[in-house]
């Protein structure tokens, strides 16, 4: 390779990083920002609905609890939910 190829191999090569380092830093931004406005705001509390199911095939009744946040099903109660986050209240209102 000539000289010239060179320089312009190096210049290419300095203009594909700096792209990537400010492709990096803007969504390093982003993302703080995003973390920023999400720890300003009210965590979602709610509490656990208990409701009686019947599973396909089974005579036996089951308790299954919805979260009252995100209405998704789920087998236990657990102090948060694991779908929407929100920190759970530990009383269970039946329906």
């Amino acid at each position: 390779m000539n000289r010239k190829s060179e320089e312009l191999k190096e210049k290419q090569i300095s203009e594909v990083m700096a792209s990537i380092e400010n492709r990096v830093r803007h969504a390093y931004n982003q993302g703080y920002e995003q973390g920023i406005k999400a720890s300003k705001q009210e965590p979602k509390t709610g509490h656990w609905i208990a409701e009686k199911i019947y599973p396909p095939l089974s005579d036996a009744q089951r308790t299954v609890y919805r979260c009252s946040c995100c209405d998704l099903h789920f087998g236990c109660v657990s102090n948060y939910c694991p779908t929407c986050g929100a920190k759970m209240e530990m009383r269970i209102r039946n329906e």
